[in-house]
């Protein structure tokens, strides 16, 4: 009996403080950027033999921004998005969504092509606790051009993503860019240039691995046996009194 309970009690409290304590062990966190800037509009003369040039005319420009920031250029034209998210692990678990998104209203001449141009990063960052299952995300941006009154959601012309695994580490892209649409029909026609961008992160609750929960087990079983020889104890000593 002098063996068990000097086994018992160490075993109780390493369980216990392993099922306390295994959720808050993980202090990881993530942390995302999105961003374009020198965002610019151009136009390309697809036949350059006609007497009708090439044009373009931004009609108007509107946002759509939860966790953004935009900024315009010394025209007075928005011509830079960033998106900053991030997500840890003390959090209450669930999604933590940011994103952000410019509109161009644009009206572009026959045989023309229109053509956005700019700098664009993406940037994932990870730190604490290794665990890619706890905290997981990714960073992306978007360049939609469509015209006017399509679909609600085009097929993007150009996507670029960001996304860390394990503790401490960083995933990051940066470039130049330029997509283009063609509008190859005897008439001017209204487009949508859609420039987005978006950090996404879900922290889950962990789960205990097996070997916590049989150990946990295997305290609560030994609690009976602990109290037992106790009361046992306690009655011998009034016994001798």
């Amino acid at each position: 009996m002098h063996s068990l309970s000097r086994l018992t009690k160490p075993l109780l409290a390493s369980a216990l403080l392993l099922c306390c304590f295994s959720a808050s062990a993980n202090n990881a966190s993530a942390s995302g950027t999105a961003a374009f800037s020198h965002l610019q509009l151009g136009v390309i003369d697809l036949t350059p033999g006609d007497s009708e040039a090439a044009r373009y005319t931004l009609t108007s420009t509107d946002t759509w921004l939860v966790g953004a920031t935009v900024s315009a250029g010394a025209d007075g034209v928005l011509d830079a998005i960033k998106v900053r998210g991030g997500q840890a692990s003390s959090e209450p678990p669930g999604q933590n969504y940011t994103y952000g998104s410019i509109f161009y209203h644009v009206n572009v001449s026959a045989h023309s092509a229109l053509t956005l141009s700019g700098h664009v990063l993406t940037s994932d960052s990870r730190f604490g606790d290794p665990a890619p299952d706890r905290i997981y995300g990714t960073v992306s941006s978007y360049v939609y051009i469509s015209p006017a009154g399509g679909p609600p959601y085009p097929h993007y012309l150009f996507q670029q993503y960001s996304s860390a695994w394990g503790g401490n580490t960083v995933a990051s892209t940066e470039r130049d860019f330029m997509v283009a649409y063609a509008n190859t029909s005897d008439s001017a026609q209204d487009l949508v240039v859609q420039v987005s961008g978006d950090a996404n992160y879900q922290h889950a609750l962990q789960v205990p691995e097996p070997h916590t929960y049989a150990l946990l087990l295997a305290g609560l079983m030994a609690v009976p046996l602990v109290r037992r020889r106790q009361a046992r104890r306690q009655a011998q000593d009034r016994n001798a009194a």
